[in-house]
């Protein structure tokens, strides 16, 4: 599987990326909310997937990661699901803490 990495892309180019990378073959998509630009990949994803799309859903691999500030128990469900929301996608496949040390 290839995958394209979102971290740097800037506003308005990162849409395009995961754009033309789909149409490539890529079938991993790697954002983290740090990133910064997650509501411009899930509309790239939204052109995508779904009923009638190219791609199913299970067809990609999403990965997405929780910030070093959100690391409290607390936080996480609702970061996750902020995170959902900006992808405009019902899951992700994978969620990983971004770095293994937490900010305050």
């Amino acid at each position: 599987m290839v995958g394209l990495g979102t971290w740097k892309s800037a506003p308005g180019q990162v849409k395009r990326a995961v754009l033309a990378s789909l149409d490539c073959g890529y079938r991993h998509i790697d954002c983290a909310a740090a990133y910064g630009n997650e509501q411009e990949v899930g509309e790239a994803l939204a052109l995508w997937l779904g009923a009638g799309k190219a791609l199913r859903r299970d067809e990609v691999f999403v990965t997405s990661k929780l910030w070093n500030t959100k690391h409290d128990p607390e936080d996480v469900e609702d970061t996750c699901r902020t995170c959902l929301a900006h992808l405009g996608l019902s899951y992700l496949d994978l969620y990983l803490m971004h770095w293994p040390m937490a900010f305050k």
